[in-house]
């Protein structure tokens, strides 16, 4: 059920890979100072399950595309998968980029309620561009007690880097 599991993984890399139709396509666990680069994680029930720290790891110019989930992130910090002026794809993301530069102008919290919510309730991904969800993220960002831990990605692109 992943397409790619990284358990107790130090000082190792992942780039090039497709991981497809999975329930996890990226587990990661205990999993600290790797590169994860210039892979497609497309279609999985969940695209990437973070969990038990898995810190310290240069996640960039990945693509998440049409997951029904992006991220499961369970900690008790936030953690930033981009560096160096470059994040990852994400399907999702609704932004601007109007420097045209091909990197969204406004920072994108991965892991929110409303993707708990679309999660929970698919049906609810019709309004995620909607006011009412824009409302949701203002508050989220407002009263960080409501928002938690979160997975952030400074720099999201605006296209897909894998093919």
């Amino acid at each position: 059920s992943h397409g790619i599991l990284f358990r107790d993984v130090l000082y190792s890399s992942i780039e090039g890979n497709v991981s497809e139709g999975n329930a996890d396509g990226l587990f990661l666990g205990s999993s600290y100072f790797n590169v994860i680069r210039r892979n497609r994680f497309a279609h999985n029930e969940l695209a990437a399950h973070v969990s038990n720290g898995s810190k310290d790891n240069e996640v960039t110019e990945n693509d998440f595309i049409d997951n029904r989930q992006q991220v499961r992130f369970l900690d008790s910090k936030s953690i930033t998968w981009s560096g160096e002026g470059r994040g990852n794809y994400w399907s999702h993301y609704v932004g601007w980029d109007r420097d045209r530069n091909g990197i969204g102008d406004t920072q994108f919290m991965v892991t929110r309620l409303s993707d708990r919510l679309t999660y929970n309730f698919p049906v609810l991904r019709v309004i995620l561009g909607s006011p009412s969800m824009r409302l949701l993220h203002r508050i989220e960002n407002q009263f960080p007690v409501i928002r938690g831990a979160v997975l952030i990605d400074h720099f999201p692109l605006r296209l897909p880097e894998t093919l």
